[in-house]
């Protein structure tokens, strides 16, 4: 197997890895929005668990990123493509992600306003 067939094998776990974290996050805003505290502090270790696991993936030798320059050099267009399609495939995913996790915390943060201007008004 060559460099960029396992580089590309990597960025395919990974991005396996990434949907898993971004079902979880999806599943994280619900539970948010629910205050299931428990449920949370599962997820969050579930999470954890695959971001770690993702980390050890880019410290493999094939996983890393930064012999992408040297990898490139001696690949076809037609393989560099195949490579830079992958990675564009995880930066998507990371993207959603990260909207997922924003979305979250606008609703953890309406979440606490709400509760404090009901105490607040309890108090009056």
């Amino acid at each position: 197997m060559d460099d960029a067939t396992r580089l590309i094998d990597s960025l395919r776990l990974q991005r396996e890895k990434y949907a898993e974290v971004a079902d979880l996050a999806e599943r994280q805003r619900a539970l948010v929005e629910g205050s299931d505290i428990d449920a949370l502090l599962r997820l969050a270790d579930r999470k954890r668990n695959l971001l770690d696991q993702i980390d050890a993936i880019k410290r493999e030798p094939a996983g890393g990123m930064e012999r992408w320059p040297e990898i490139r050099r001696l690949l076809s267009a037609e393989r560099i493509d195949a490579v830079e399609q992958a990675v564009e495939r995880v930066r998507q995913l990371l993207a959603r992600i990260l909207q997922i996790e924003e979305r979250t915390d606008r609703s953890e943060e309406l979440g606490t306003r709400r509760r404090h201007r009901g105490a607040y008004e309890q108090k009056e």
